[in-house]
């Protein structure tokens, strides 16, 4: 479950986004049952296409035996193993497709909105640097604002200034 109560938002807060993801804790494989508190649910397990996922085929093959009535193909000890290694590139996978993601929505901004005005909404603030996000795009970049810095929540127009998807920085100016 979740550090604290999540809340369903009504409209996509950027935000309330933040907060609501930092609430949660890290998936994580089991051998045995677990609940998934997001789905309500007491027992839970996932597997898709065996030709994805090393781990789908296992998952696959241990119901599939067990609906069945016959012995289970994987000794706890080998799930162990399957399971610790399928984390891994689990993790792995999520951060390259963030890095994807991340960097072709900033291509196609330095392509398409460089030096342009955009509608950003203020985010946070990690030690100085504050960052917004731009609304059209829903993705982060770095804000620079003269004065006193907005607070979090605050919409407003800021004009993309760098762009730079290898490294994945944006700089928004207010």
């Amino acid at each position: 479950p979740p550090a604290n109560s999540v809340k369903p938002m009504e409209d996509y807060s950027p935000v309330l986004f933040d907060r609501a993801v930092k609430s949660m804790r890290p998936t994580f494989f089991s051998t045995h049952p677990q609940p998934h508190s997001g789905l309500g649910l007491d027992v839970y397990t996932q597997f898709s296409s065996p030709l994805r996922r090393y781990h789908d085929l296992v998952i696959q093959r241990q119901t599939v035996a067990f609906m069945h009535d016959n012995p289970l193909p994987y000794t706890p000890e080998q799930l162990v193993e399957v399971l610790g290694n399928a984390e891994q590139v689990e993790r792995r996978n999520r951060k390259v497709e963030r890095e994807l993601r991340r960097f072709w929505t900033l291509e196609f901004i330095r392509r398409n909105r460089l030096k342009q005005t955009v509608r950003a909404t203020v985010v946070d603030r990690v030690g100085n640097t504050q960052l917004a996000e731009v609304e059209d795009y829903m993705v982060r970049g770095i804000l620079r604002t003269p004065g006193t810095p907005p607070k979090a929540g605050t919409r407003l127009d800021v004009r993309v200034t760098d762009v730079n998807p290898r490294n994945g920085t944006m700089v928004l100016q207010a």
